[in-house]
């Protein structure tokens, strides 16, 4: 992204910057980028009478049940979302109420494993075999999805004269890695402000990065702030959701 304001209206931006502060962001140093978490699998064994699994915790995001039916009979799995208890589920006739399923295996044979991959919202969940009077057999387990943790993003930045070019301009929040490099012939930074930090004064052809963590979405300006750049079109907004 390449930013041009005008002088009044960048001074404008500034002033509020200033005035303002940058809320919600810490600023570190790093050369070391981590690793993205894997993605969740749980493993699930189900018998006549009853649900086991791997674990009843899972970060939100995407999840991989893998299922092996260990009873003697056809069972089907169902991941149902909802705020009852897993021994309370409001009945249908000799089924439970699949509202708020999120998805399911269709009945399959004793001793097939099958698999089914959803992405799971922070809440309560109930696995179970709903074909009829399998529930209240005892064929369910609780499951609790919790808040993934925040994302960790990176931005490839370029600063020449007189402007700013971004991989991306809108991230989640969360952990934001900047890799920044001066394409120009002129000294240049890349700086949040004051309070939210930025990357040291480039000379030509160096590079520098810097990881910014923003715990609030909303609107960040970014700025050189060499003498006269920002007026000059050096100024441009990061978004953060």
């Amino acid at each position: 992204m390449r930013s041009r304001l005008g002088p009044t209206l960048a001074g404008v931006v500034l002033a509020a910057l200033i005035l303002s502060g940058v809320p919600g962001m810490a600023t570190t140093y790093s050369q070391q980028r981590p690793a993205s978490p894997a993605a969740s699998t749980v493993n699930v064994v189900m018998k006549d009478r009853s649900f086991q699994s791997s674990t009843r915790t899972v970060p939100a995001g995407k999840v991989t049940f893998v299922v092996r039916n260990a009873g003697t009979m056809e069972h089907e799995f169902v991941v149902l979302r909802t705020d009852k208890h897993h021994h309370l589920l409001s009945m249908r006739s000799q089924q439970a109420s699949e509202v708020g399923a999120r998805g399911e295996i269709e009945e399959f044979a004793a001793g097939r494993t099958k698999r089914l991959t959803l992405t799971l919202a922070p809440g309560k969940y109930v696995l179970l075999c709903n074909l009829p009077g399998h529930y209240k057999r005892g064929q369910f387990v609780s499951l609790v999805v919790t808040p993934a943790a925040a994302q960790t993003t990176h931005v490839s930045v370029s600063m020449f004269e007189m402007g700013f070019k971004l991989s991306k301009t809108t991230v989640p929040h969360g952990t934001v890695v900047f890799d920044v490099r001066n394409d120009g012939k002129l000294p240049h930074d890349f700086s949040f402000g004051s309070r939210g930090g930025g990357s040291p004064m480039l000379q030509a052809g160096r590079s520098a990065t810097f990881t910014v963590k923003f715990a609030t979405p909303g609107k960040y300006t970014f700025i050189c702030t060499v003498e006269g750049h920002q007026e000059a079109g050096m100024i441009g907004v990061l978004t953060v959701t």
